[in-house]
């Protein structure tokens, strides 16, 4: 949010805050990736980056993208896979001044899959938060084709019930994905939530009318 974005090192296990880097008032933070020892940072409606230490998320420098918005980034191997709220993902390459070096339009079941936003690598797919809802689309990088989902639906109400202490803030979309490949744990959280959650994917295998369900309920 505007006047309210901050970059923190926070805890996992006790959710302290060991250390807060504060955005300028006038931009509004977006999706945070990891590539080395360095954090990448979009904003929204800008095409402004900022880079912070991995150690103590001090910023250490600034970089701009070809985006007008933007919205989620992860790495892929060394380039940055980005969304700016459209059908279409983006990779700069950030050792060639984050020049766009290919993009592919996200389909499922012949439907682009619009207001893509936060992003994550897991297993060669890009896993992407669709605005709005409580899907994950996972998608296959070189084709942009859906090819799965993941729903998380009834979570944010669940947590909402529990009427959890959360500094006066209405909680808002679903939308937080983070990948930890070396233990293979998956977490995830939405705007304004006061938890964190630790999920395992389930494997269903949907007939042809559960298909239409999930694009009735996770395309816009």
């Amino acid at each position: 949010m505007y006047g309210e974005s901050d970059v923190r090192l926070v805890h996992l296990e006790t959710g302290e805050v060991e250390a807060r880097t504060r955005l300028p008032g006038h931009h509004f933070g977006e999706g945070l990736a990891k590539l080395g020892d360095r954090l990448y940072q979009l904003t929204w409606e800008r095409p402004d980056g900022f880079i912070y230490s991995t150690q103590d998320v001090q910023k250490v420098g600034t970089f701009k993208t070809p985006l007008s918005d933007g919205w989620g980034i992860a790495d892929d191997g060394g380039l940055l896979v980005v969304s700016d709220g459209s059908s279409t993902l983006s990779w700069l390459d950030p050792g060639d001044g984050f020049r766009s070096v290919r993009q592919v339009v996200v389909r499922s079941n012949g439907q682009d899959v619009k207001w893509l936003n936060e992003l994550e690598v897991v297993d060669s797919q890009i896993w992407a938060n669709v605005w709005q809802t409580e899907c994950i689309a996972r998608i296959c990088p070189k084709t942009g084709r859906v090819v799965g989902w993941l729903l998380m639906q009834g979570l944010g109400y669940a947590l909402q019930q529990r009427g959890l202490p959360n500094g006066g803030k209405a909680m808002e979309f679903f939308n937080g994905i983070a990948w930890d490949a070396k233990r293979r744990r998956l977490f995830v959280t939405g705007k304004y939530w006061p938890r964190l959650f630790e999920v395992v994917p389930r494997a269903i295998n949907p007939n042809t009318k559960q298909n239409q369900r999930l694009a009735d309920t996770c395309i816009l």
